[in-house]
């Protein structure tokens, strides 16, 4: 298993949802939390609506950010993972399938939709490859010591 696969895995069995940052059609930041997401090896993926502004965003500029984050952590103690990627939307019927079904394995709202059938030309579903993690941990200490940079070869 590889560092980002390892880091993906362990980050993803904490949190209950992440943090999507795009690039707006006039150049600015925008973020959403996401709750219909799941890992698998080195990437990424997540649910949407296929007429959403982070649709239109990712299309224009794939370039994102992914950001797990554990909630009510202590300070001293704080884990974060912040993940710098290429998205695209999966077009491919088998990969579609696939990613369903990881979504669908972690997402009870998701799963109930996937099951009846309910996910269709209405849906997009995404795959986040990162380029870059950035592992933040106090526990190493504050500033520049807490973070680690783990890039894909």
């Amino acid at each position: 298993m590889s560092e980002i696969e390892r880091n993906l895995k362990e980050q993803a069995a904490k949190v209950g949802h992440i943090t999507l940052g795009t690039v707006d059609e006039n150049g600015y930041p925008a973020q959403r939390t996401l709750a219909s997401f799941a890992v698998a090896g080195e990437a990424v993926y997540f649910s949407t609506s296929a007429q959403s502004r982070k649709i239109s965003h990712l299309r224009a500029r794939p370039q994102v950010s992914v950001l797990f984050q554990q909630d009510g952590q202590q300070l001293g103690v704080f884990v974060n993972l912040a993940v710098t990627g290429r998205a695209s939307v999966i077009n491919d019927a088998a990969e579609f399938q696939k990613a369903g079904s990881l979504i669908a394995a972690r997402s009870p709202r998701f799963k109930d939709r996937w099951e009846k059938g309910q996910v269709g030309a209405e849906t997009a579903l995404v795959k986040v490859e990162p380029v870059e993690l950035r592992r933040t941990d106090l526990n190493k200490g504050p500033g520049p010591a807490s973070v680690t940079v783990i890039a894909k070869t």
